[in-house]
């Protein structure tokens, strides 16, 4: 099984679901050079390594794509995670925006979080 190295230590991938997640959406496809100036693994990684030392995980980065592609891999994972025989912890985080102004920021997360509340609500 791959890892992944980083200042906490290494943490292994789970290559089963990682498969699983390729098969079922073919927009997912393995890519290292999406993970290499992206953070957010070196930030979440600790934690989850201080939660639960011998996790497994699959690391997705979505980059600018359309929205229905983006309905096409959150259903791709409902349905892997749906048939899943173990509990999975889906841990999700988002850079929504780095180039504008902060009033504009704040507005746009509102609609997002709006939205997310909605659907886990709804």
């Amino acid at each position: 099984m791959r890892c992944l190295a980083h200042a906490a230590g290494d943490a292994r991938i789970d290559e089963a679901l990682a498969e699983a997640l390729k098969k079922t959406c073919p927009l997912l496809r393995e890519d290292s050079e999406a993970h290499t100036t992206e953070h957010s693994l070196e930030v979440q990684l600790p934690f989850l390594q201080v939660l639960a030392q011998d996790f497994t995980f699959v690391p997705v980065a979505l980059g600018t794509v359309q929205y229905e592609s983006l309905v096409s891999v959150g259903e791709a994972i409902g349905r892997v995670l749906e048939t899943s025989k173990e509990n999975v912890l889906l841990l999700t985080t988002s850079d929504l925006n780095h180039y504008e102004d902060d009033a504009t920021t704040r507005s746009k997360d509102s609609k997002a979080i709006e939205q997310l509340l909605a659907g886990a609500l709804g």
